[in-house]
C-alpha cells in the first residue's frame, strides 16, 4: 500500500519532531516509513480501494437491534442518545459526515455512560458490519496479523493522530472482528498477548514498550523502563499469566521457563512486534 500524500505528511511532522514525542516516535515513525507494506495496513478515507470499508463511512448497511442503518457511523452516533427521537434523527441523516455531525452536537442530551460505553458500542456495530457482508469480511481476513491503523492526524483517540501519539481504538476494535471472524483457536499464552497488544495506550509508546519487552523476554529476568509505566497493569498481568513473580525496582523474575514464554515470543513475532532487533541503536 502506498500513500504518496501521506508519506509527505509523514516527513512533514518527522521534520518538525520535538521532544514531545521523543524515542517512541521515532521509533513508530521507523515502522511506518520502512514496514509499512510488510506490517501494517493504514486506513482512513472510505473511497481508498478496498480498505476503504475499513472506515465507518463505508456505504455498506448494518442490520441492528430491529433497524437498518445505512452505516455504521451512522448507529454509531446515534447510540449516543438514549431518546429515541434523537436516535431516529441520527439513524435518518442524510449521510455518514451528517450523522457524525449531529451526533458530536451538544444540544442534544448526551447519555451519561456514554464513556465507558462507546468501545463496546463500536464493537457491537463493527462485528455486525463485517458478519453480514461476506465481501469486506473476506478482506478484512486478508489481513492476516497486519496491524490495522486508522492513520489521520484529525482524532487521536480512534485513530493515531498520524504521529502515533494517538490511542488507534478503531484499528484495535478492527483487529479484534477480525480475531473473532478468524475462529481462532488461542493458548493461554497467545490470549495473553492479544491482551497485551490491545491495550490503551498511544501507538508510539505501545510498539516502543512492545519491541523492548519482547527482547528481554529471552531472559529469566525482565527490567520495565519507566516509559512502560503507562500500561503497567498490562504489562503486569501478561507476566503473571507467563509464571513472572515481581520483584524490586520494577524488575520480574521467573523460577523456571516453560513453553509459556516460548509461545509468547513466538505469537509476538506472528503478529509483527519484533521486528528491529536493536531498536536503540536505529534510535541514536
Amino acid at each position: 500500500l502506498h500513500y504518496p500524500l501521506r508519506r509527505q505528511r509523514q516527513m512533514c511532522i518527522r521534520d518538525s519532531i520535538n521532544a514531545e514525542y521523543g524515542e517512541g516516535w521515532q521509533f513508530y515513525h521507523l515502522l511506518m516509513e520502512k514496514n509499512q507494506t510488510e506490517l501494517v495496513v493504514l486506513f482512513y478515507s472510505h473511497n481508498e480501494k478496498e480498505i476503504g470499508c475499513f472506515s465507518n463511512f463505508s456505504p455498506h448497511t448494518v442490520f441492528l437491534d430491529g433497524k437498518k442503518w445505512p452505516t455504521s457511523e451512522h448507529y454509531f452516533q446515534a447510540k449516543k442518545f438514549l431518546d429515541k427521537k434523537n436516535e431516529e434523527e441520527v439513524r435518518n441523516a442524510g449521510g455518514p459526515g451528517k450523522a457524525a455531525s449531529m451526533g458530536r452536537d451538544r444540544k442534544r442530551p448526551l447519555r451519561k455512560d456514554w464513556e465507558a460505553v462507546k468501545e463496546d458500542v463500536m464493537l457491537k456495530v463493527c462485528m455486525a458490519k463485517f458478519q453480514q457482508h461476506d465481501e469486506l469480511k473476506k478482506i478484512l481476513l486478508s489481513t492476516g496479523n497486519k496491524w490495522l491503523v486508522e492513520h489521520t492526524a484529525k482524532d487521536s483517540y480512534w485513530g493515531d493522530a498520524l504521529n502515533g501519539s494517538g490511542t488507534n481504538r478503531l484499528g484495535v476494535t478492527l483487529m479484534k472482528v477480525r480475531d473473532e471472524l478468524s475462529n481462532l483457536k488461542l493458548n493461554q499464552a497467545e490470549k495473553a498477548v492479544r491482551q497485551l497488544i490491545y491495550t490503551k495506550c498511544p501507538m508510539s509508546q505501545l510498539y516502543y514498550i512492545l519491541n523492548n519487552l519482547s527482547e528481554q523476554l529471552a531472559f529469566s529476568k525482565i527490567t520495565l523502563s519507566p516509559k512502560s509505566k503507562i500500561i503497567y497493569p498490562a504489562i503486569s498481568d501478561f507476566l503473571k499469566s507467563l509464571g513472572f513473580t515481581e520483584g524490586t525496582g520494577n524488575t520480574w523474575v521467573i523460577k523456571e521457563r516453560d513453553e509459556n514464554i516460548e509461545t509468547a515470543l513466538a505469537h509476538l513475532k506472528d503478529l509483527s512486534l519484533i521486528h528491529i532487533s536493536e531498536p536503540t541503536r536505529l534510535l541514536s
